[in-house]
This record gives C-alpha cells, sequence and structure tokens, in this order.
C-alpha cells in the first residue's frame, strides 16, 4: 500500500506538518494570512504574518537532520530491530554508534570546573552522611516566619 503513496503525500500522511495548507488563506504583498485555532478560547482566528516571520515559524517545526520522527511504525519500531539491521547490511549501510553520555561531574571536568561535591579544603569527595532536618526545626536560633508570630 505504501508503495502506490506518492512521496510527499506519505510525509504528510505520516507525520503531517505545522500548517495545513486548506489553513493558508492568502500570501501577497508580502503578508502571509492563515487560520489557526487559539487554544486558550478554542475559536479560529486569523493571522496575518510578514513572509519572513511565517516562514521562522514554520522551520521551526523542521526536526534535525537524522532526527527519527516515526518511532512505532515500519523498521524504526522498537520491535523491527532486527529487522533494522539486515535492512543496514543489505544496503551496506554501517550500523549507527550509540552516543555516549557524559555525566554532570565528567562536563565539569571538561569545562575547566571544580567539582561542587568536593571538599573545599583537602578536594576528597564529600560523602552524603544524613538528611537534614527542616529548616525551622534544625536552626535553634533562628526563627521561621510561623514560629516568629507564636
Amino acid at each position: 500500500m505504501l508503495q502506490l503513496i506518492r512521496d510527499d503525500s506519505l510525509a504528510r500522511y505520516i507525520c503531517g506538518g505545522p500548517i495545513s495548507e486548506s489553513n493558508i488563506l492568502s500570501s501577497g504583498s508580502g503578508v502571509v494570512s492563515f487560520r489557526y485555532l487559539d487554544h486558550h478560547d478554542k475559536t479560529n482566528k486569523v493571522l496575518q504574518l510578514p513572509h519572513e516571520e511565517f516562514l521562522l515559524r514554520v522551520l521551526r517545526h523542521v526536526p534535525p537532520p537524522r532526527k527519527k520522527m516515526v518511532r512505532y511504525y515500519g523498521l524504526y519500531a522498537e520491535h523491527n530491530a532486527e529487522l533494522l539491521k539486515k535492512a543496514r547490511m543489505v544496503l551496506g549501510q554501517p550500523i549507527p554508534e550509540t552516543p555516549s553520555f557524559l555525566t554532570w561531574q565528567e562536563h565539569y571536568h571538561n569545562i575547566g570546573k571544580e567539582l561542587p561535591n568536593l571538599c573545599p579544603v583537602c578536594g576528597t569527595p564529600l560523602v552524603p552522611g544524613r538528611r537534614l532536618r527542616r529548616w525551622s526545626t534544625y536552626h535553634p536560633g533562628v526563627h521561621a516566619p510561623h514560629e516568629a508570630a507564636a
């Protein structure tokens, strides 16, 4: 069935777009008029924007390169991981590496900042010992607003 659908309509069928052509009312003299649903009062409204602003708003919805937009359909569905590997082998594509993510400690080290969980005197990692109690009961000399009013 999917082979019968043209490429441009396939894209609309799968993920649609930020605005449908039927909602664009006019485009001329440097201004685009389009209809949209205002979710605050649930009414259709008409907005006029300069061409540049309209294009900027539409382009905000374009995904970055290699971003999977279809998650649960076809070869990209999680349950078809083996089929995706086979398809990549047949097409001669390398299997992409999974990105490695930095921990916040590695990030601090890379940018040259001192880790906030190190002792400022000796530099050894601080180890959590016990939880502090609430402010009003932990600081006996300082009164919280509700204690001062009593």
